[in-house]
């Protein structure tokens, strides 16, 4: 999983460097902080999951 986020995140930083219209940019930014938001969702999720013990 920790491979997949560095990929993630090395092309995430590469393609935002391509972008130059400053509109274009703030909403490419604003999709990855979603994304991210979701991640942290997801792994809060996780957590509880592996947390909750079932007898």
């Amino acid at each position: 999983m920790k491979e997949f986020f560095t990929r993630w995140g090395d092309n995430v930083y590469n393609e935002g460097l391509t972008i130059k219209d400053d509109k274009l940019f703030k909403e490419y930014t604003q999709r990855i902080t979603n994304d991210l938001e979701a991640i942290k969702r997801q792994a809060t999720i996780q957590k509880l999951y592996h947390d909750i013990k079932i007898d």
